[in-house]
């Protein structure tokens, strides 16, 4: 069972998964080929049936550069910058 909080969760971190891939890419099949996942289960997560894992979680910030605090929208007074 879902809550809204996972919902909104996912979809703000698969929201940018999709602005870092290609517009000529399958967010399904990179799901897919990131996670290890069938393309089912990725399509899965995309419609939100299936919430994703933290380790899920954790291998798509990874791989797309993507803050975890920034997702959770964590309001802590500090100033993060990359100088790559």
């Amino acid at each position: 069972m879902t809550t809204t909080t996972s919902i909104d969760f996912q979809t703000r971190l698969l929201h940018e998964v999709k602005k870092r891939i290609g517009p000529s890419e399958s967010i399904g099949l990179v799901l897919s080929d990131v996670l290890s996942l069938s393309t089912d289960a990725a399509y899965r997560r995309l419609r939100k049936e299936t919430n994703l894992t933290i380790d899920e979680v954790g291998k798509l910030c990874l791989h797309f550069h993507i803050s975890f605090d920034e997702l959770l929208a964590v309001e802590n007074h500090r100033l993060t910058f990359d100088l790559s």
